[in-house]
């Protein structure tokens, strides 16, 4: 992949966003078998624990985890998220999330002036933490009920609006069937401009039942999804605008510009939740680990421009590549 020298870079970059890169457009994958064999992907990272948690406990631990309650939201339109017991606990070394068929449904208001009744309850957990770049990692039980939708994604809430969400995996809510996942990018409303990408993945065999393990790779101009190990899916930052189609794995959305995000853990009741059913499945969440990069292992990141100002850069990476052909690294004055 050509990139071009930095005195040209920020000019490129801003002609391409407004004027030749289309917008994240969606990569579909279809027609694969849902991956088996679970394979370690963490030689060469360093175990956070500020933000991992194997739910070994008998509560929840209050100084890495928030539960919501009385709080609902657009992408759980038959439950609002509620901390009963029942709806979030521990049990047996795992975090179990639970829907409720309510006896009377409760009013709740989300965006500020929506306000609707919800029949059901669930369960919502999120780091009380944000982290910027890294390696997550969720081992689960995933509910067969089609009505179910349980998510693990990294949430930037940030006021500026920049990338702010990554959607490690989630139901398309589109189909009730439990063969097709999405694994999502969502940017905001400042620079670099807005930019988003629905991945679609239909596999031949369901994605539903027990010790599945999903996890995201978020590095500065790079984004890997796996499943059990396996690489599935992974998206560069590109300045040339005829490598961005549904085939090729490029964006012109520099992740470089990206939020530090909360890890959130969601179980909403979607469109095809049985009328006054009860949805006695649980989402259970065996661990949450996350990961830094540090020296020794097999991982070399080599940004076409490179900056050492750029304080990010150095916290994820275990090793950095500068310079070289077609590639460029700054190195202010006075610096060492």
């Amino acid at each position: 992949m050509k990139h071009l020298f930095l005195l040209f870079h920020m000019l490129t970059c801003l002609f391409c966003f407004s004027q030749v890169c289309p917008t994240w457009i969606g990569k579909y994958r279809p027609d694969s078998p849902f991956p088996s064999n679970n394979q370690t992907r963490t030689s060469g990272w360093v175990q956070l624990n500020a933000f991992s948690d194997e739910f070994d406990g008998t509560q929840i631990n209050s100084t890495k985890w928030g539960v919501h309650n009385n709080y609902c939201h657009s992408m759980s339109i038959n439950a609002y998220f509620s901390n009963d017991p029942y709806n979030v606990h521990l049990e047996n070394g795992a975090l179990h999330l639970k829907a409720k068929l309510l006896n009377n449904p409760v009013s709740c208001t989300y965006n500020g002036n929506v306000t609707q009744d919800y029949p059901y309850s669930s369960g919502y957990v999120y780091s009380l933490g944000k982290i910027r770049y890294g390696y997550f990692e969720i081992l689960c039980d995933l509910p067969y009920n089609l009505g179910l939708n349980p998510c693990f994604w990294l949430y930037g809430n940030s006021a500026i609006g920049k990338d702010d969400e990554i959607d490690v995996f989630e139901k398309d809510l589109s189909n009730n069937e439990n063969y097709i996942l999405l694994e999502n990018v969502y940017g905001g409303a400042a620079y670099p401009p807005h930019r988003d990408l629905a991945q679609r993945f239909d596999f031949t065999t369901p994605f539903v039942g027990s010790d599945r393990v999903f996890a995201v790779e978020w590095l500065p101009q790079e984004i890997n999804f796996y499943i059990n190990g396996v690489l599935i899916s992974s998206v560069n930052y590109t300045t040339i605008p005829d490598d961005v189609d549904a085939k090729n794995p490029f964006t012109c959305t520099d992740f470089r510009y990206a939020e530090p995000m909360q890890i959130l853990l969601s179980l909403s009741v979607n469109p095809f939740i049985i009328p006054n059913s009860n949805p006695s499945e649980e989402w259970v969440i065996k661990y949450v680990k996350s990961f830094k990069l540090v020296d020794g292992g097999n991982t070399n990141y080599w940004p076409n421009a490179f900056n050492i100002t750029d304080q990010y850069l150095l916290q994820v990476n275990k090793s950095l590549r500068l310079g070289g052909e077609q590639k460029t690294a700054i190195i202010p004055p006075n610096i060492n």
